[in-house]
């Protein structure tokens, strides 16, 4: 499809066949689509149906053939999960959700952390990691540091809406519900957070 003005959409069975194709000529093990809704236009990103009945299956056929499908692709309002119907995550091994990080003063660059909310088959919930992306002249520093539990639990309870419960926070961060009592108290102790009988809630 190269050197045509044709825009791209993976939804296309033309342009899947033609992916397919370049991946199994140049023995590609990897391609990464940025973004999914930008690339499949014809795809309503709310309906799990047109999903299943358009990619689902050529995503499938990739992995079988050895190349790994990487979508990128925005958050919903509340910031949590993937915008849009959630039967796109069905076939995924992995989840890897980028959440801003607290920058201090007037810090430059780019700073994010990187937390997984589904990891198939891993034998432990993997790490998660604070990135700062900062220019340094023509070049650029990158800072890599591990995101504590105990952190990752006060942006839990900082997110808007209904707060999870308990179950739903150890799933989220691979824990037990015991180990996250226990986190509740330290940071109740610490003065991080604090229950509110009014609000039915933790505070931060």
């Amino acid at each position: 499809m190269s050197g045509t003005k044709n825009v791209v959409n993976i939804a296309d069975q033309v342009w899947q066949a033609a992916i397919i194709r370049a991946c199994d000529q140049k023995a590609i093990k990897a391609v990464i689509l940025d973004n999914l809704s930008c690339l499949s236009p014809d795809v309503d990103e709310n309906d799990g149906v047109s999903w299943s009945a358009l990619l689902l299956n050529w995503t499938l056929s990739m992995r079988r053939r050895g190349t790994a499908v990487i979508f990128i692709q925005h958050a919903g309002r509340a910031g949590v999960d993937m915008r849009g119907h959630s039967r796109r995550e069905d076939p995924a091994n992995w989840i890897i959700r980028l959440d801003k990080a607290e920058q201090v003063g007037e810090e430059i660059g780019a700073k994010f952390k990187s937390v997984f909310t589904k990891n198939r088959n891993a034998p432990r919930r993997p790490e998660d990691y604070e990135w700062w992306y900062k220019p340094d002249g023509d070049r650029t520093q990158i800072t890599v540091a591990k995101v504590s539990k105990e952190d990752l639990l006060v942006e839990i309870l900082q997110r808007k809406g209904k707060q999870p419960s308990q179950t739903e926070i150890a799933t989220e961060l691979g824990v037990n519900q015991s180990t996250v009592s226990r986190m509740l108290d330290d940071l109740e102790t610490e003065g991080r957070v604090k229950w509110s009988d009014t609000k039915r809630r933790w505070v931060v």
